[in-house]
């Protein structure tokens, strides 16, 4: 079982993401992993902690890369009878992304990753949507 945080400035080239998992295994109850990307430095900071006993933490310089286009742009809607929309991974021909948009507000509400050379998905909802800014999320101190 498990749930997690996303947040993005993409004005600011941040990107802030938690996620939590509870039991694991029998000698693991919960872990936790915190992620920062500050896209100006090209760092990428991540700490894992597992149970009270572990904590790990990793410093990584990204190459920087100029503006890309949002991927999410060459997506085309997946139904005509739904809100779900698709896009290939690319350089990948059993890649895909999939993601939902609500009706009412447009605002992202699932996305899906396939893998079908793995026969992997993975299914993750979205709640809570908000574009509010606070400039602590951003902070890894």
């Amino acid at each position: 079982e498990g749930n997690g945080t996303l947040r993005v400035d993409l004005a600011a080239g941040t990107l802030h993401l938690t996620s939590r998992v509870r039991n694991v295994s029998p000698s693991i109850a919960e872990a936790e992993t915190e992620v920062f990307f500050v896209a100006s430095s090209g760092r990428l900071l991540a700490r894992t902690r597992v149970g009270g006993d572990f904590q790990q933490c990793w410093s990584m310089t990204a190459p920087r890369r100029g503006p890309t286009a949002n991927p999410f742009r060459r997506a085309g809607r997946a139904s005509t009878q739904s809100e779900w929309y698709a896009l290939s991974v690319p350089g990948s021909s059993s890649q895909s992304v999939a993601f939902a948009l609500d009706a009412t507000t447009g605002a992202l509400s699932a996305i899906r990753l396939d893998d079908a050379k793995l026969r992997e998905s993975v299914d993750v909802g979205i709640s809570e949507w908000s574009s509010a800014r606070e400039d602590a999320w951003f902070d890894p101190a």
